[in-house]
């Protein structure tokens, strides 16, 4: 059995594992009598209750945390590999941050103006794209941009969201500055079918463009000139790649907030298992990715049932520790 088999059967039993407690826990236990419409002690009004949050609300639920956990975990792994840096994620360069911003006008600004679902969404899409681009631009000469320029000025214009930020913050309400809080937080539980359609194109755009940049990227790890020299455009790769991951994860926060430490630590984790090669790492990432985040989920439902834990918190409560010993083990290993 080689070593790339061992992981993904591995990583496939426990998300198979996962999937039958995520569905059927919660704030309330459906059975599975109750969904096969099976009769028992419980009325029929029960059975058709269970089959619609079942099919409605955790079913959906599952597939979102699917979708956002692998792209989250794919689209950091791509960064990572774009810059050379293990120590980067797509909110380095304005992604998290510009959708934060603009969805924080929103709420400030509009909010007897949202009504509907998606304006809130379409919104801090927008504003993901919007602070990714001025980044690029703003670091880019004669169409070729220096990844170090790229990654100084994203540092520089998410210092300056901040502030503003901070200043929406003074000027929200308490009830808006709950809103901004808990969207910052993360949740998944605005899942719906209508939610899975609206970000199925650019999980698709994701994973479709894994086998385009694999190979650049893995020369990416010899350096710019050399990845030159073995005939990749390094320029169209940088472009094309940061446009793949601004749109994905740019979606992806739109919809359930910002959930931090899935992009930088599911890579760290795939790369102990032996292999950085991105034909292998970035697959994995995704795998991985989903099982994280599908996990914390459970626990977020389950931890403060009937209420709901931020997921936000939990990442951060688990990406945090095994990044600082992951990086820990490195700097030893280092000396």
């Amino acid at each position: 059995m080689s070593k790339d088999f061992a992981f993904y059967f591995l990583m496939i039993l426990i998300l198979i594992l996962l999937i039958p407690s995520y569905l059927f826990q919660g704030a309330v236990d459906i059975h599975l009598r109750d969904i096969l419409n099976i009769s028992s002690d419980s009325s029929v009004n029960v059975n058709l209750w269970a089959t619609q949050v079942f099919w409605e609300v955790r079913f959906p639920r599952l597939i979102l945390a699917l979708l956002c956990g692998s792209g989250l975990a794919i689209a950091g792994a791509m960064v990572q590999g774009v810059f050379r840096n293990p120590l980067v994620e797509p909110g380095l360069i304005g992604i998290t941050s510009g959708a934060a911003l603009f969805a924080s006008f929103a709420i400030v600004f509009l909010e007897n103006s949202i009504q509907a679902l998606f304006l809130l969404q379409g919104i801090s899409f927008l504003g993901a794209v919007t602070v990714s681009l001025l980044v690029y631009f703003i670091s880019s000469k004669d169409g070729k941009v220096s990844v170090i320029t790229l990654l100084l000025m994203g540092i520089g214009i998410n210092a300056s969201v901040g502030a503003i930020m901070g200043l929406l913050h003074y000027l929200a309400s308490d009830t808006q500055l709950r809103a901004i809080s808990f969207w910052g937080m993360g949740s998944l539980s605005l899942a719906s079918w209508d939610i899975i359609l609206s970000i199925l194109p650019f999980s698709f755009l994701l994973y479709f463009s894994i086998p385009f940049f694999s190979g650049g990227l893995n020369a990416f790890m010899l350096g710019e000139n050399e990845a030159n020299h073995l005939g990749y455009n390094t320029d169209k790769l940088k472009i094309s790649l940061l446009i793949v991951v601004c749109l994905s994860v740019g979606a992806f926060v739109s919809i359930t907030g910002i959930i931090g430490f899935i992009g930088l630590v599911v890579p760290h984790i795939v790369r102990i298992w032996g292999r950085a090669n991105h034909q292998f790492l970035l697959p994995a990432s995704g795998v991985l990715g989903a099982i994280l985040l599908i996990a914390s989920d459970a626990l977020a439902r389950i931890l403060v049932s009937p209420s709901e834990l931020p997921i936000g918190i939990l990442t951060a409560g688990i990406g945090s520790p095994l990044f600082l010993y992951i990086l820990s083990k490195q700097i030893k290993q280092s000396l």
